[in-house]
């Protein structure tokens, strides 16, 4: 379990990062990383982040299904 939410930490730490969001939004955005894990993408509606940071989050989701589709 230790492992799962040291993983948990390094996803959200990497998608603040990504998404470059304010302090505030950043909170948010971990928030819901705890919420809903790595199937935060499958949640994007219920993220109470600005346009542009869902925008982000969306490309990101876009890219992680372009890739799986790839190692198919």
């Amino acid at each position: 379990m230790n492992n799962y939410i040291q993983e948990l930490n390094e996803f959200s730490e990497l998608m603040v990062k990504l998404i470059g969001p304010t302090v505030d939004e950043a909170q948010e955005l971990r928030r819901c990383i705890d919420d809903f894990g790595a199937d935060i993408f499958n949640h994007l509606d219920r993220i109470n982040l600005p346009l542009e940071q869902l925008e982000k989050l969306d490309a990101i989701r876009i890219l992680i299904s372009g890739r799986k589709e790839d190692n198919q």
